[in-house]
């Protein structure tokens, strides 16, 4: 991810999950500065099996050069919840850092 960007995240479940899913949780966390993006909030959208995200400039100008941990938490409508491994994602920096 590059600072000040508003990068698309697509999270694509197994065929037919996605009629099954309540709610999904796409957190970014960075040392004490926590993202947490909700479908319930209207912050994800479902389509099918897939699942998108679009960071806005102010979210990604939150987080500082380096590595941001990410991770997908589901909520299925039988109330049982699952969640992927942490992955590691590098965060660059950028020159102009005001928002377009």
């Amino acid at each position: 991810m590059k600072r000040g960007t508003t990068p698309t995240y697509n999270i694509v479940f197994d065929e037919g999950i996605g009629e099954q899913i309540a709610d999904i949780c796409l957190a970014f966390v960075q040392g004490d500065n926590e993202l947490f993006l909700h479908m319930s909030e209207g912050d994800i959208t479902l389509n099918g099996d897939t699942a998108t995200v679009t960071l806005t400039q102010a979210q990604t100008l939150s987080f500082n050069a380096g590595l941001l941990k990410r991770q997908v938490k589901v909520k299925m409508e039988d109330g049982t919840v699952m969640s992927s491994l942490i992955e590691a994602e590098g965060v660059s920096d950028v020159l102009h850092e005001e928002e377009l």
